[in-house]
């Protein structure tokens, strides 16, 4: 009997085998073509020329200069009245100097508006 219910269930199984590998083969294609879609899209954008983790901007990321003079607030501590007001002071100045770009202009990712320090190019 079981023996009858094995032949039976032989054709189901073999077809069952071929619809995953057929899906593993879709998946794994269909993701492929995603990445060269995205990775196009990554170069033709522009989005690249500003990647400076990319191994040719190595000797840029050597001259960049960490000028972190923006106050940072202690993570604990008491929340009273002056802490407020000189948060709320500090974002108004940081939300008025990116109000004025516009979102899809030419100098939206520019040094100005971007808050970069202007530096000379290197010699």
């Amino acid at each position: 009997m079981i023996d009858r219910l094995r032949e039976r269930a032989a054709p189901y199984i073999a077809t069952s085998r071929q619809r995953f590998i057929v899906l593993i083969t879709g998946v794994l294609s269909l993701s492929m073509v995603m990445v060269a879609i995205a990775f196009n899209l990554y170069r033709l954008s522009g989005v690249e020329q500003v990647d400076m983790s990319l191994p040719r901007y190595q000797n840029v990321r050597q001259q960049v200069v960490h000028d972190d003079q923006t106050p940072a607030f202690a993570s604990s501590g008491s929340v009273n009245d002056s802490v407020v007001k000189d948060f709320i002071a500090q974002y108004d100045a940081r939300t008025n100097k990116i109000t004025p770009v516009q979102d899809f202009s030419n100098n939206a990712l520019s040094d100005e508006s971007l808050g970069l320090a202007a530096t000379p190019p290197a010699q």
